[in-house]
């Protein structure tokens, strides 16, 4: 089953570590970032060492040091449009949307993933205590609209 994880943040490398736990082999992580020092304490793999390192190099080194048959295709690329996202995310079955700008971003995916009848799993940074999580199945859940 070809997967797809995107974004290299809090929420997106919690999903990679668990996706390489569960025997996942190919995976792929588009995110532009460097690690910063105010990561550190809750983004997995990086330390202090990796600060200035782009993140998608520093997963594609770590991963495969954690299982070296995992396949982690990465993209240093910054997400700005739905055309971005169709590339991305064309022939996936499950995408995971783990980044939280542009500000569009929720709704670019979804329609991606409505149009080619990928499952969506959608989780938005948390604001004063509020998180958004979406899930779609083709066929089976509906679409949400998401008032802007």
């Amino acid at each position: 089953m070809p997967n797809f994880g995107v974004g290299a943040g809090a929420i997106g490398t919690h999903v990679l570590w668990n996706f390489v736990a569960m025997g996942i082999k190919k995976i792929t992580v588009v995110d532009f970032d460097v690690v910063e020092e105010s990561n550190l304490n809750r983004q997995l793999f990086y330390c202090y060492e990796d600060i200035g390192k782009y993140k998608v190099e520093v997963l594609a080194e770590k991963i495969k040091k954690l299982d070296p048959q995992v396949e982690l295709i990465i993209y240093k690329e910054k997400i700005s449009s739905v055309q971005d996202i169709e590339k991305y995310i064309a022939n996936k079955t499950l995408v995971i949307k783990s980044f939280d700008t542009p500000e569009n971003a929720t709704e670019w995916v979804n329609e991606v993933c409505v149009n080619i009848k990928a499952t969506e799993i959608s989780n938005n940074k948390v604001i004063m205590g509020w998180s958004m999580r979406l899930v779609v199945s083709p066929n089976f859940s509906a679409c949400i609209t998401i008032p802007v």
